[in-house]
């Protein structure tokens, strides 16, 4: 049964790439497709590929559960990244046809309908094609010209969206938050602020597929490809293909601190800047791309207020400018001064620069200013095409952000309910006769 799905997906793979082949000959600096959706198609006629408790998933709708998740990821569709994504779409098609099985039955034995109507689906199409800054009539006329079915996009969060407000009205009122859970988190984010702390979003994927005997690095790389290239977001690999809980908030696990993360991934953290994301990390069967938004060392970020004077410099002779300037700085010893001396000089650019970062002003006066105590003022100093200099006004330390109580309740009770979900549709995978035809 593998080798046959191997062989299904090498088959899409090449349908890919021999039509791709020559145009990425001929301009070998041009990136492939966004999607390359339209690319894949089932050529080998509509027959049966799964089949859950005797109901028949199609071939037809795995491949085009494939062209969807290539067309929204934005994934280059390598033959690496084709064998996850098709097993990600047989997964989906397997978990949506028990979901709306179950609810169809529940709903049958209490005389009320458990599945949501178009009109919440067509609301929530209109909420996700506004991340692309789509109205949901564009996204789906997108779909069109990729050729996948909108009925595809219907039915995918037809399920979704019934699933999650079964579980959801199921255990509302039986998922209790035991008071010292959510002061425990509260006392944790407080320990966090007096060390040095990260704010991170992470993508977890499975370093072994599902009944594949090759790894998954292949898959990983392409992953971390994508989002480093610009040709996918992290938000939206995270939410679509990442197995951590943090999926469902696009990655996000907030701020956290070096001895919350798993060990394997310490050494890599703490050589990373905001901005910078990480390659693939292999941690106890799963593969981990981290991206780091932000940095607070110990005791908070280090901000600064600023004041900055400048002037444009026009002339390859700026004798005259550093003359004016030097005095200015001479006449002026405090903040206040300068902000006073600004009508007297018509000329020259002042500016108020507050809750500043060492990292987020011009190189040229960064080395300056982390050595700088407050009320001293740089050298007149050349920066692109303006001259000038900055004066450190007040210097201080800010702490992130921390959660509410009611934030920590929130997420908890989210945590919760997710773990639910997942029991219960492990349940019901459990108990259920799936067989794959190819």
């Amino acid at each position: 049964m593998s080798t046959l799905r191997i062989s299904a997906t090498v088959l899409v793979a090449t349908l890919f790439f021999v039509g791709a082949t020559a145009a990425v000959a001929q301009t070998p600096d041009v990136s492939l497709p966004t999607t390359a959706a339209t690319a894949v198609q089932p050529r080998m006629g509509e027959g049966v590929a799964i089949e859950v408790n005797g109901q028949a998933v199609s071939s037809y709708d795995v491949f085009q559960r494939v062209k969807w998740l290539l067309y929204w990821s934005r994934l280059r569709p390598t033959e690496a990244v084709l064998v996850r994504v098709e097993d990600e779409a047989r997964r989906m098609l397997v978990d949506e046809s028990l979901q709306l099985s179950e609810l169809r039955r529940l709903g049958a034995e209490r005389g009320v309908s458990f599945i949501v109507p178009d009109a919440e689906v067509e609301r929530r199409i209109d909420r996700l094609a506004r991340q692309r800054k789509l109205t949901g009539a564009a996204l789906l006329s997108q779909l069109v010209d990729e050729d996948i079915d909108s009925a595809t996009i219907y039915e995918m969060f037809r399920a979704q969206m019934s699933w999650d407000s079964f579980v959801q009205s199921r255990y509302a009122g039986r998922i209790s938050l035991k008071p010292e859970r959510v002061r425990s988190a509260l006392e944790l984010q407080t320990r966090n602020l007096e060390r040095d702390s990260f704010r991170l979003r992470e993508i977890a994927v499975p370093a072994r597929s599902e009944g594949r005997s090759q790894g998954g690095m292949d898959f990983a790389e392409a992953l971390w490809n994508g989002i480093v290239k610009g040709e996918a977001t992290f938000g939206d690999i995270a939410l679509q293909f990442s197995m951590a809980p943090s999926a469902s908030k696009g990655g996000e696990i907030g701020w956290i601190s070096l001895d919350d993360l798993p060990a394997g991934a310490r050494p890599t953290i703490t050589q990373m800047i905001p901005g910078q994301i990480s390659p693939p990390l292999e941690i106890d069967g799963q593969l981990y791309i981290y991206f780091v938004d932000d940095f607070s060392p110990a005791g908070g970020k280090p901000m600064f207020d600023l004041y900055s004077v400048f002037i444009p410099a026009t002339s390859p002779n700026l004798v005259n400018e550093v003359v004016m300037l030097a005095a200015l700085q001479r006449s002026s010893a405090t903040c206040s001064d300068l902000e006073a001396q600004q009508r007297a000089y018509p000329g020259i650019a002042f500016e108020k620069l507050n809750g500043v970062t060492a990292s987020s002003i011009s190189p040229d006066f960064r080395p300056w200013l982390v050595a700088s105590a407050p009320g001293e003022s740089s050298p007149v100093t050349s920066s692109g095409n303006r001259i000038g200099f900055v004066v450190n006004c007040r210097q201080y330390r800010e702490k992130p952000a921390v959660e509410t109580e009611g934030d920590v309740q929130e997420r908890l009770y989210l945590e919760q309910l997710i773990l639910l979900s997942k029991r219960d549709l492990r349940n019901l995978r459990q108990s259920a006769l799936i067989v794959h035809r190819y």
